[in-house]
């Protein structure tokens, strides 16, 4: 799974490439929350719901935009103390986004769990409950921001050490004192939701 975005106070933006419907078919789920307003495309397994149209949710559901993820949320699933707590290694500099980076590195089963809550895969999960391998990369700039972490797991279900699983996951933090505009997509339908006993939830499960 890829997320790409951008945040501007409340606002925000957010492309998650990689999500696995529950028909087990990879899609792209984008979102958009603008003025308290969250918009949103491909939604699946929900019936008459397009998942290539664009859908408003108005301000009453204020759930909607609650629950919508955003790249603050995302980082959120790390535990920053542990994160504080870890023994990071220097492992140099080098440029990254024009500017001077240190790359800092640590091997640490907290960290790695917090890396799964990210990347959201339950059935990896279960097979990452005995650890073999966990690094977790921070470069932090010469602008005194970071702009990249990286971690990787690698591990199996001790129940079946055939079962075996690696996660792997990126995430670029940059223009971070930019000018960053977000606007409302075209072609937008106001979203209504199919009469049900229970209320779909437009959240993607990754």
């Amino acid at each position: 799974m890829s997320a790409q975005g951008a945040e501007n106070g409340d606002n925000r933006t957010l492309t998650l490439s990689g999500v696995m419907n529950e028909a087990g078919d990879v899609t792209t789920f984008d979102l958009i929350v603008l003025d308290g307003v969250t918009y949103l495309k491909g939604l699946n397994g929900i019936p008459g719901v397009n998942p290539a149209q664009w859908y408003r949710f108005p301000q009453e559901l204020g759930n909607v935009t609650h629950d919508a993820p955003g790249v603050k949320s995302l980082l959120a699933q790390l535990e920053w103390q542990d994160v504080q707590n870890a023994v990071f290694q220097n492992e140099g500099s080098e440029m990254l986004d024009a500017q001077t980076c240190t790359r800092w590195l640590a091997r640490d089963t907290k960290l790695a769990q917090g890396l799964l809550g990210i990347a959201g895969s339950a059935r990896a999960g279960n097979q990452l409950q005995a650890l073999d391998r966990a690094e977790f990369r921070v470069w932090t700039c010469s602008d005194g921001y970071m702009h990249r972490l990286t971690g990787l797991v690698e591990g199996h279900d001790p129940a079946n050490p055939t079962a075996r699983a690696t996660v792997e996951l990126t995430i670029e933090l940059y223009d971070h004192d930019g000018a960053i505009e977000i606007t409302a997509p075209e072609n937008v339908q106001d979203f209504q939701a199919p009469a049900s006993d229970t209320e779909p939830s437009p959240m993607p499960n990754p």
